[in-house]
């Protein structure tokens, strides 16, 4: 190849990467943190989490993937609000959180420790409405690692 069109495919694939740089900057990032919400609204007792893992137990064939493709788009938000803990977290997030810490834990008890460590100020009243154990139960066969579990030893 000739020096002139090495210099223009150079020049060429040097503009396509800054632009390409410039757009990835400009996308935002997602955080996931637990919103405390405002004391004046913690006046009633409000548990949306209840429902919703009543509801995501009750689903059949349930898997996070099909359950975080549905949510990704809304703005719904879980609420747990008592006048001594108040918590705000949104249907993705949470899930995000709660398929994380199935995945890094090998027992009910250490998925239930995890919980609290996401959720702190909650080790009795939040984890015990829940029913965490039963939701590890019906969640940890679907995960990456729950696959693994079922998996027969060799040996």
């Amino acid at each position: 190849m000739t020096t002139t069109t090495k210099t223009v495919l150079l020049a060429l694939s040097a503009w396509l990467s800054l632009s390409v740089a410039m757009q990835a900057q400009e996308t935002p990032t997602k955080d996931t943190r637990v919103i405390p919400v405002a004391e004046d609204q913690a006046t009633q007792a409000r548990n949306t989490f209840v429902n919703y893992h009543n509801y995501l137990l009750a689903t059949e064939g349930f898997r996070f993937k099909t359950e975080l493709k549905k949510v990704k788009q809304t703005t719904d938000f879980l609420e747990y609000a008592t006048p001594e803990n108040s918590i705000r977290i949104s249907k993705y997030d949470y899930l995000r959180v709660v398929r994380k810490a199935v995945n890094q834990s090998d027992t009910k008890t250490e998925f239930i420790s995890k919980m609290v460590l996401y959720f702190p100020g909650t080790e009795d009243q939040f984890t015990n409405t829940l029913n965490l154990e039963a939701f590890y139960d019906t969640a940890r066969p679907k995960t990456f690692y729950g696959y693994f579990d079922g998996l027969p030893r060799i040996r």
